[in-house]
């Protein structure tokens, strides 16, 4: 970026120093309806403004802790607590009560219109949330130092779906949810499990909706309406629709009028305490550059020194005349880059992006001028010669101005952060009869079960209009969830089920180790949307290769880069798919012992327990006695003889990992080790015996335990917990009934416990 080294941060030589007046104004847009930024006629008219931004910024100076855990300005948000505790009650139960906790804590009454500026900078640590939680709800119940709440909220990549159908991005990577800590299972899965609610826990969370916050100002598809240009955006028009359709989507039903009332007034809030700070007090002016006019659209960028994360509004003028302003609110990773290297940690995005009117596009010479609007000054950022023809349009993001973007980014961090997002189960609205609210419960309970993230337009009309539970608008909806969201359900609740889906957070993947994962997930998806039967989950008869993994795998006839389906019968299959054979094998050899776990626990549903201290023993003790020289199963019959317990886990799981002895870790097949012993895989399983791993899938495809498992693995994620003893029988009854795998989605999705409202 050229235009960098014209710039100082200390010492700024500025061309132009100068706060156009409202003769000014006139003078260069006659007939204009462009409103003056000058500092001296804007604070004049608001002294009482003045006052109580001079007691906000005291009181700010004492949160710059709190700044740097939550960055921007939305340190001004806070949550109500009745929010969370309405919410509790509803899910009923005094133990979902008391274990509610508070996403901001204000003073009881939240946000009135009579709250000071003076207030709004006021923020609350996650530490001050969760230590608060007995006092706030009446009585210590956990003590000092009890152990942090519990709820079952949304775990880290659910918030990353729900995100990308707010954001209508599904592109949206996931690095947004890599610094969110890794959610505990239960039963396989993490929509069965509860989070811990500490400090830790709430400032990730926060993060995370800040960074979201910070995606939706830059979002032509949530901004799909102009918002109205200037300084301050009432709380109207454009902007409000979106703020409150973007609320109505992340709850998952209508907003209440208190929910309504929450959002206007945090907007207000907001956006008045930013006017405010950035009129009041001597600041240093903007800093920036107008870089070219390429395409008739003026480009540069442009940063507050005292205030980097705020957005510069930028106006121009062609010929003298002025045209039309933008704000700096696009990434421009280059600015930051640049003064960081100097030694100041700037961020936010700072580029700028105008569209010069069109009558200025008939090929005559003119120069535009660009000014950043500042507090004191609006030094000039360059001046630009342009003659051409429009090249092509611009995406050009929402024009918000500073206060405006703020206000915005601070309601966008309310909803996400409220307990109406945050958690699986929907937070009922009182002012819906409980006929409504179910019918929305049961679109989440389909979304959540199927996509993870939130219901669509058509979805939530079908809630609305109380036609979901209707017999064939559920049947078709259902169907048509699980066409439209198969690769998120492949990706997330089959990759949770076989293990896979880690290979997603991890940077360092081969291309062939890609290529493994791809392959896996198109096998699925394959099996789900042409609803075949779960037995092929083992053998279905075809993979999918690029020529790369083609070639790893010995498979002739495939030149190309892109994935092709192939019809083979030794491939293809969850035991023979390279992804699962890499993740059962997590270091440069295999580990028999760990991939038989897995297929005891994963493909039989087999649990095995944990080790104790006699087991300990008997593995050291089989572990001195083994002989260096041994194969690998003879080293596994010398540690199932050392002992009861030993013998009790392993005389399961080792002839399940040794007949996969064939694949080395990188799931090429072997007939012998390194050191030139012969590969033993034959073994029995229930006194039935193999002698490889494609005779222990015959017997397995063929088991009743198989296909039980495949339905109760299914039916825990469906139902957020373990199936319950009294469920058995309709998991019983899929089983016999149902035997391709979206018929048995479906059925899953139809049984009580999954239609009937949460009580816990």
């Amino acid at each position: 970026m050229n235009s960098l080294p014209h710039v100082s941060f200390r010492d700024v030589e500025h061309p132009v120093d100068r706060c156009v007046s409202r003769d000014q104004q006139e003078r260069l847009s006659a007939g204009g309806n462009w409103r003056s930024s000058c500092t001296t006629s804007y604070t004049t008219e608001n002294k009482s403004l003045q006052a109580a931004g001079r007691n906000l910024k005291r009181f700010n100076r004492g949160v710059d802790k709190v700044k740097r855990i939550f960055g921007g300005k939305t340190e001004r948000l806070k949550m109500r607590f009745s929010d969370w505790r309405s919410t509790l009650q509803a899910l009923g139960g005094i133990t979902a009560f008391l274990v509610g906790v508070l996403i901001f804590q204000n003073c009881s009454g939240g946000f009135t219109a009579s709250s000071s500026l003076s207030s709004i900078g006021k923020t609350i640590l996650p530490s001050d949330i969760v230590d608060g939680i007995g006092g706030g709800i009446g009585g210590d119940f956990f003590g000092k130092g009890g152990p942090p709440p519990a709820v079952q909220s949304r775990s880290r990549f659910e918030l990353l779906f729900a995100a990308q159908d707010l954001l209508g991005d599904p592109s949206l990577s996931v690095e947004l949810i890599k610094s969110i800590p890794a959610d505990p299972k239960v039963a396989g899965f993490e929509s069965a499990a509860t989070q811990h609610y500490d400090e830790a826990y709430m400032s990730v969370r926060m993060e995370f909706a800040e960074a979201v916050a910070q995606r939706v100002i830059r979002s032509n598809n949530v901004f799909n309406c102009q918002p109205t240009m200037g300084q301050h955006i009432p709380f109207d028009g454009c902007v409000r629709d979106v703020l409150l359709r973007f609320a109505e989507r992340a709850f998952r039903r209508p907003l209440s009028g208190e929910e309504r009332n929450n959002i206007q007034q945090i907007f207000h809030n907001v956006s008045t305490a930013t006017m405010v700070e950035i009129s009041t007090g001597v600041r240093r002016p903007p800093h920036g550059y107008l870089d070219n006019t390429d395409g008739m659209i003026a480009r540069g960028w442009s940063l507050d020194p005292d205030w980097p994360e705020r957005t510069v509004e930028i106006h121009f003028y062609v010929d003298g005349t002025f045209v039309g302003n933008a704000f700096a609110n696009q990434p421009r990773p280059d600015v930051n880059a640049h003064f960081q290297s100097q030694g100041l940690d700037y961020k936010g995005d700072h580029g700028f992006a105008f569209r010069i009117p069109d009558q200025y596009a008939d090929g005559h010479i003119r120069t535009i001028v660009a000014y950043a609007i500042g507090n004191i000054e609006n030094p000039e950022l360059g001046r630009k010669q342009f003659g051409g023809s429009r090249a092509g349009d611009l995406a050009v993001p929402p024009q918000l101005s500073a206060p405006t973007e703020e206000a915005v980014k601070a309601v966008v961090s309310y909803v996400l952060m409220s307990p109406a997002f945050q958690l699986r189960v929907t937070k009922p609205n009182i002012e819906l009869s409980a006929e409504q609210n179910e019918h929305y419960e049961i679109a989440n309970k389909m979304v959540m079960f199927v996509s993870g993230g939130l219901p669509d337009h058509d979805l939530l009309e079908n809630a609305r209009t109380l036609r979901l539970k209707t017999a064939e608008v559920y049947d078709s909806e259902l169907r048509r969830l699980i066409r439209q969201n198969a690769d998120r359900f492949v990706g997330n609740v089959i990759g949770q089920w076989m293990g896979t889906r880690e290979f997603s957070m991890i940077e360092t993947l081969s291309p062939l180790e890609q290529a493994m994962v791809q392959e896996s997930r198109l096998v699925f998806k394959e099996i789900l949307t042409q609803n075949l039967s779960s037995q092929k989950i083992l053998r279905p008869g075809f993979t999918f290769v690029n020529s790369a993994l083609a070639q790893h795998y010995g498979i002739a006839g495939v030149n190309s880069g892109q994935f092709v389906k192939v019809t083979h019968n030794e491939r293809g299959g969850i035991l023979s798919q390279g992804a699962l054979l890499r993740a059962t094998a997590p270091v440069s050899e295999t580990k028999p012992i760990i991939r038989g776990k897995w297929v005891q626990a994963n493909i039989l549903c087999r649990t095995i327990p944990p080790p104790d201290a006699e087991l300990f023993q008997q593995i050291e003790n089989a572990k001195k006695a083994a002989d260096p020289n041994w194969s690998v199963s003879e080293k596994l019959a010398q540690h199932r003889a050392a002992g009861k317990v030993c013998n009790s886990c392993h005389q399961y799981m080792d002839p399940l990992g040794l007949a996969l002895e064939n694949y080395g870790p990188f799931g090429l097949w072997r007939d012998r080790y390194d050191d030139k012993k012969p590969v033993i895989a034959a073994g029995e399983l229930d006194g039935k015996p193999f002698n490889n791993v494609h005779d222990l899938v015959g017997i397995v495809e063929q088991r009743e335990d198989f296909r039980d498992c495949v339905v109760m693995k299914m039916m825990t994620h469906a139902l957020s917990r373990p199936v319950a003893p009294e469920e058995l029988a309709y998991l019983k009854k899929i089983s016999r009934e149902k035997t391709n795998f979206a018929d048995i989605l479906l059925a899953i999705a139809k049984i009580p416990s999954f239609l009937e409202p949460r009580k816990d």
